[in-house]
């Protein structure tokens, strides 16, 4: 048997390896930039596979995982869609190591798991959908970041190493308005499946909580920024903060909701205890 712990050990060197990709020479994606992409890839989706095969585990650590994995698996195909995306590596796999530190260490506090077999087809539709949502919305904010800071350095005519790395300004703009009209399509089946998800539990399509209301607003201001940006009214820095709050109730209603759940509530019931 697979220890665990080994793979996200495994999983931390490819995402570390990722973090070197800004101090190649090369300025397009070369064979070492696509093998340490593929082992990013492999080595988050095997430690995911082995996490979840016998058990469906919902707690922070495994979310965490999953927004690695997905994020990495979607940044690979938009990089054969839009070549210049591949530059956005350089922003991507340093957050994505943070990400996977937090989720190495939250895995050692609490693992909440149940049998495959109790969950429903409208839960997995529900899980899928909102994992790749989140992992969409982290490449959005991304690509907007990156624009932000093209934007500054021109105004400002100081070039660095990240601005030669980063994707145009242009590049990044086109890059972020199509994420994010992925991301609110694919949002949309979300709600609807956890509505579905919700009527099956407790008879009724919605439940006003907190996650509720922190997705619907997110989703809302979503829909605002694309109707905004396509008419010419929203672009650059503006944009760039709205999308960080948007970012920011979706790790709310996301990850924060397991975060509460799985760690601090169990650490104040063995204070309690």
């Amino acid at each position: 048997m697979i220890n665990i712990t080994v793979l996200e050990v495994i999983s931390l060197l490819s995402l570390c390896c990722g973090c070197l990709i800004p101090f190649r020479h090369d300025n397009h994606p070369d064979r070492l930039f696509w093998l340490i992409s593929v082992f990013v890839l492999t080595s988050t989706g095997l430690l995911v596979f082995y996490r979840q095969n016998l058990y469906w585990h919902s707690d922070f650590s495994t979310a965490l995982w999953l927004t690695i994995c997905s994020s990495v698996l979607l940044f690979i195909i938009i990089i054969n869609i839009q070549n210049t995306a591949w530059r956005l590596s350089t922003l991507l796999f340093p957050y994505l190591f943070l990400l996977g530190i937090l989720a190495y260490f939250s895995d050692k506090i609490i693992l909440s798991s149940f049998p495959r077999g109790e969950i429903s087809v409208w839960i997995y539709y529900h899980a899928i959908t909102s994992i790749l949502t989140y992992a969409l919305l982290t490449l959005a904010t991304l690509a907007a970041l990156s624009s932000t800071i093209q934007e500054r350095n021109i105004r400002s005519k100081q070039l660095n190493i990240l601005s030669q790395r980063l994707p145009s300004v242009t590049s990044s703009d086109n890059l972020f308005i199509r994420l994010l009209i992925l991301c609110a399509f694919i949002l949309f089946f979300a709600l609807i499946s956890g509505m579905a998800t919700q009527y099956m539990q407790n008879g009724k399509f919605l439940n006003i909580d907190h996650k509720t209301i922190l997705i619907l607003l997110a989703f809302i201001i979503i829909i605002i920024i694309i109707f905004l940006h396509m008419r010419g009214g929203i672009r650059g820095r503006l944009a760039t903060w709205i999308v960080l709050f948007v970012y920011l109730f979706m790790s709310l209603g996301y990850l924060g909701v397991k975060f509460v759940r799985n760690i601090l509530l169990t650490h104040l019931d063995n204070l309690i205890i």
